[in-house]
């Protein structure tokens, strides 16, 4: 019974994490997320390694199937927020690695 509560309780868990992360893309901040991505790394590791040991019964798999949909949903809109900032910062990125090679090639010394 102490795994099966395990896993729902890590199921519970993810989807806390990913709610925040949510909360924290909405409100632009982003300094948080990496922390937060590798708790839910961490989570789905430990569920990798518990899950084929046991089964759930009717009620905890319905349970853990209502956060997984919560998780897919909040996943979805979370990666909708984060991949804009992501090009932005990549397009930002090439930019000025576009700019430093310009400035060596013309001989222009930064501080």
């Amino acid at each position: 019974m102490a795994v099966r509560s395990e896993i729902v309780h890590c199921y519970e868990q993810l989807a806390s994490s990913i709610s925040l992360m949510l909360e924290l893309a909405r409100a632009k901040e982003w300094g948080r997320l990496p922390e937060l991505e590798a708790r839910c790394c961490t989570i789905v590791a430990r569920l990798r390694e518990i899950e084929p040991l046991t089964s759930l019964d009717e009620s905890q798999l319905e349970h853990a199937l209502h956060l997984l949909d919560r998780i897919r949903a909040e996943q979805a809109e979370l990666s909708g927020l984060v991949k804009p900032q992501l090009d932005d910062l990549v397009r930002r990125m090439g930019y000025l690695n576009q700019q430093k090679s310009l400035d060596r090639a013309y001989g222009v010394m930064t501080h």
